[in-house]
Parts: structure tokens; sequence; C-alpha cells
């Protein structure tokens, strides 16, 4: 009698994803680094203070997670305010 034999078991491997952050970001021109440069001129923060202060601008959770998924895939920049050291 012929024997079957089951086939083998796909395999998904999945990368654990860091816990997402709770902290407020605060992220201040004037004590960014890149203050004046190019870097500086494609920034999303230089994207959000053009604005119409009436023209409200909302990240939830899970828009801010695929933005940070995005990132780590290489498919955005990430963010690049740093912090001037004094």
């Amino acid at each position: 009698m012929p024997t079957a034999i089951a086939p083998a078991p796909q395999r998904v491997h999945l990368s654990p994803v860091p816990p997402v952050r709770t902290e407020v970001l605060t992220i201040d021109c004037d004590d960014c680094a890149h203050q004046h440069t190019s870097t500086c001129d494609d920034c999303v923060v230089s994207f959000l203070v053009e604005r119409e202060p009436t023209d409200a601008v909302v990240v939830d959770a899970d828009e801010a997670r695929a933005v940070r998924l995005l990132e780590r895939a290489g498919l955005v920049p990430g963010l690049r305010h740093a912090r001037q050291v004094s």
C-alpha cells in the first residue's frame, strides 16, 4: 500500500515589532542641528509649520506605526531631527 507523504509546512519569518512609543515627541526647530540646512528644506516639520493654522494634522497610532514600518523597510526617510549639542 503506497504511503502518502504530507507536504512540508510553509514557514513565514516575522520580525518582532518593537512596542509603540507612548511618550510625546516634541520637535523644536530652534534646537535642531539641521536648522537652516538643505535637510531642513525637506523636513516634515517645515511642511507642517507652513500649513494654515486651521489645517489640523492628526497622526493616530496606526498611522505612526505604518510610517515607522515603512521607514524600517527603507521606503521613506527616517526622522531627521537631531538636537544640537550644547
